[in-house]
């Protein structure tokens, strides 16, 4: 299941092809998700410009999360997605790169991606419609909301927000959410953002 979805987020260099690294019912981590982010969607990786007299002046920058250090291999995509807003840390220092995503988290973030998370209803008494709707943590039920009207969350009873997304429903959220850019983006647009 997903083998296709993981092939093609692969071919993008968002996971690697090992075969024991992209089993698909195998968790996703943060850091992990941050690489396929930027990966799959092209973002830029912002370098700071060196010479000789801006080494000598200004002391290098910390890094954005204290336990993500300048030689973890997803190091450059955190902190990318860390200065863009698109992922947060578990908390205002730590990113907790090799903890598995949630999917409540890893909906959140796309819906961010999307620039969206305004769109939910006003009067927050309303639900997301899940039978589960009482345990999505309150900082994601507006992106879980979102993503369920636009198609892009499963349709089904449960949404199981605090399960641990695996590395298959990752590589389907991206390729879906690519699908999504691709075909849907304008005419949602259209109906939702321009008409309210």
């Amino acid at each position: 299941e997903n083998e296709d979805e993981l092939l093609l987020l692969s071919s993008m260099e968002g996971l690697p092809l090992q075969s024991n690294y992209i089993g698909p019912d195998t968790p996703m981590s943060r850091g992990d998700f941050a690489k396929s982010i930027v990966k799959s969607m092209d973002i830029p990786i912002e370098k700071r410009e060196e010479t000789r007299r801006s080494r000598r002046k200004q002391p290098e920058a910390p890094p954005l999360f204290k336990d993500v250090n300048k030689n973890h291999p997803n190091f450059e995509y955190i902190e990318e997605v860390g200065n863009r807003g698109i992922m947060v840390g578990v908390d205002k220092f730590n990113f907790k790169p090799n903890e598995p995503l949630t999917r409540a988290e890893a909906y959140t973030i796309i819906i961010r991606l999307l620039g969206f998370e305004n769109l939910s209803p006003m009067n927050k008494n309303y639900t997301t419609g899940y039978k589960d709707n009482n345990t999505i943590p309150a900082w994601a039920k507006d992106y879980i909301y979102i993503a369920k009207e636009l198609g892009m969350a499963d349709r089904g009873e449960y949404f199981y927000p605090n399960r641990q997304i695996t590395k298959g429903e990752s590589a389907k959220l991206i390729i879906d959410f690519i699908n999504y850019l691709q075909k849907d983006l304008k005419n949602d647009y259209r109906e939702n953002v321009l008409n309210n």
